[in-house]
């Protein structure tokens, strides 16, 4: 299950408009955990770092994550993660990063942030 979850994050990579190309740094799967670190160069020239921890026990569940974007002078654009650093926000651990300041979010979807990346980079 674990490794169905990751093959369709690396293909969605493969063939998203955003992405020039990609390197997986880090990838480890055992029976009811997984953990993967990818750098993605954008079209851009950005860059955008993904690391996913997941478990599961019947359906995957996303225990830690961070999707961070930067562009091409590594100026944070912004970065979704539940560090949990932020206990004043609504939605805690979830939250945004963008230029100077923090916001409550919603525990992402990959995908959900890949289809971002691609509609600000068009």
């Amino acid at each position: 299950m674990i490794q169905s979850y990751f093959s369709s994050v690396k293909t969605a990579l493969i063939l998203s408009t955003a992405i020039k190309h990609y390197h997986i740094t880090r990838e480890m799967v055992k029976d009811l955990e997984g953990y993967l670190r990818i750098q993605a160069s954008l079209v851009d020239n950005g860059q955008m770092d993904i690391f996913i921890y997941v478990t599961s026990n019947l359906k995957i569940t996303l225990e830690k994550y961070s999707f961070h974007w930067q562009d091409k002078d590594k100026k944070l654009v912004m970065r979704w993660d539940n560090a949990p650093h932020h206990r004043e926000l609504e939605n805690f651990p979830h939250h945004l990063h963008l230029e100077g300041e923090t916001r409550p979010s919603t525990e992402p979807h990959f995908m959900d942030v890949l289809r971002e990346l691609e509609r600000r980079l068009k």
